[in-house]
């Protein structure tokens, strides 16, 4: 592939999550086998580390204007996809162009065109969400066999196909991936911390996370519950715990550049999210060897196996949630199976050389077709 030249464009890439993390391991993907690489990126999500990644890997980059809040809605988003593509045939002219989506039907309009497609999703449209019949026209007629879409978990390629309206043939699930050279941590002198990471947002349901902290809190006193993350909601849960007095036993971190020290640290992961399209920081949990306690939502079923590797629950169920945390908290053999059987189910299940095989295949497929 060395004649290859790959342009990645991702959009509504957060600090944080999945989305983020796809792009670092398919960055160094690309340095690894030599693909001659530009990462065509919004000037507004490209921070100072991933600029010093890219350097490191010696991956090209074009600047693109951000993407305006108008553009983020229907029929004006294709205007917006159009100037990506544009100035993707004007400066590198690709032989094959990756869009990694962080929201919803952004950059379809990049179906219009010819050039080989991979549009890589890490989310899905909500159930609830109302279907644009003229956008999923798009996706419906224009997606061929230069034009593959990734989900990361079968629940989400179930829904981009109903209410994408993209053929399931032309959709293949390939999970985010995790670093498995951790070793699970069983040692009793930890102490009792809860752990989740992730975007301090109404989508991954703080406000029943903070119920559920209340009560294991005053089951088992000496329980911590940490939150690493950024988000809109961060100052205003800070505000409520300050107000309840329980700074010793909440702690909100805010945005952290080594969360991993989290991970060797905790007792248990808590991903109670309203919408999830895998968790990979559930996968990232159990790599360290935690047992894990998550909602019964999008993909997250297909991360924690129940009673397995973990416990899963109704969204909402408060009390189910504090039960299977204070179980968890008290039993120690438990936490222990939990956790050595996640490490083996992360290894299998969500290695990054299971991923990065499937994705060098999919290359390979769809330039082999366009020769």
């Amino acid at each position: 592939m060395k004649k290859t030249k790959i342009a990645i464009t991702p959009d509504s890439l957060g600090h944080m999550g999945g989305t983020r993390s796809f792009l670092l391991t398919l960055l160094s993907l690309h340095h690894k086998n030599n693909i001659a690489t530009v990462l065509a990126i919004q000037s507004n999500q490209l921070d100072k580390l991933l600029l010093e990644f890219c350097v490191v890997k010696d991956i090209e980059i074009l600047l693109l204007k951000p993407r305006g809040r108008l553009f983020h809605k229907p029929y004006f988003s294709i205007l917006y996809d159009i100037y990506v593509y544009l100035q993707l045939q004007r400066k590198v002219r690709p032989s094959l162009i990756l869009a990694s989506i962080g929201s919803p039907r952004l950059l379809t309009g990049l179906f219009f065109f010819n050039t080989p497609l991979i549009y890589y999703v890490h989310t899905y449209p909500e159930m609830s969400s109302r279907k644009s019949k003229g956008m999923d026209l798009i996706t419906k007629y224009l997606v061929n066999s230069k034009q593959f879409v990734i989900s990361v978990s079968n629940f989400s390629k179930s829904v981009i196909s109903q209410y994408m309206n993209v053929p399931e043939k032309y959709i293949d699930v390939i999970y985010n991936s995790v670093e498995n050279t951790n070793k699970a941590v069983v040692s009793t002198e930890k102490k009792d911390i809860i752990l989740t990471v992730g975007h301090v947002e109404e989508y991954k349901n703080p406000n029943i996370w903070y119920l559920v902290a209340k009560d294991v809190i005053k089951e088992m006193p000496s329980s911590v519950f940490q939150w690493v993350g950024e988000g809109s909601l961060l100052e205003s849960m800070r505000e409520k715990v300050k107000k309840d007095r329980l700074e010793k036993n909440i702690v909100f971190e805010g945005l952290s550049n080594s969360v991993n020290k989290f991970y060797k640290s905790a007792t248990i992961y808590f991903h109670p999210s309203l919408i999830e399209s895998q968790g990979i920081a559930i996968a990232e949990a159990m790599s360290f060897g935690l047992p894990c306690v998550g909602s019964n939502i999008g993909g997250i079923p297909e991360s924690i196996l129940d009673q397995e590797t973990g416990f899963i629950l109704n969204v909402d169920d408060v009390k189910g949630f504090s039960e299977k945390i204070c179980l968890l908290l008290k039993n120690e053999k438990t936490r222990n199976d939990f956790g050595v059987r996640g490490q083996k189910l992360a290894a299998e299940k969500f290695s990054k050389s299971t991923q990065e095989e499937k994705i060098m295949t999919m290359y390979n497929q769809i330039l082999e077709e366009v020769k």
